[in-house]
C-alpha cells in the first residue's frame, strides 16, 4: 500500500521527495514500522523510514557501502 501511495502522488504531479515525506508521515501517524527506497525516471533517489533501521546496499560509482554505516533518524532523505 505504501508504494502505491507514492506512485499515485508522483503521477498526480507531486515531487518524489514530497510524496515520500507525506507517505512516511502518514505511516508514522498510523504507527506503521517500515522503510522504503524510491527512484524516479530522472535518477533521483529518496528514502524514508519510520523504523530504527533501513537496510540497503549501494554503489555510487566510486564506493560500495550499506546503510548500516548511516546514522539516520526516522524521516526522509535523498541523494
Amino acid at each position: 500500500m505504501f508504494g502505491g501511495k507514492v506512485v499515485i502522488r508522483t503521477t498526480d504531479g507531486m515531487g518524489l521527495a514530497e510524496a515520500m515525506q507525506k507517505s512516511i508521515d502518514e505511516s508514522a501517524a498510523n504507527k506503521r514500522d517500515l522503510g522504503a527506497i524510491s527512484l524516479d525516471a530522472a535518477g533521483n533517489i529518496v528514502w524514508g523510514k519510520t523504523s530504527e533501521v533501513l537496510l540497503a546496499a549501494y554503489h555510487n560509482g566510486d564506493t560500495i557501502g550499506d546503510t548500516l554505516e548511516w546514522q539516520l533518524e526516522p524521516g526522509v532523505g535523498s541523494i
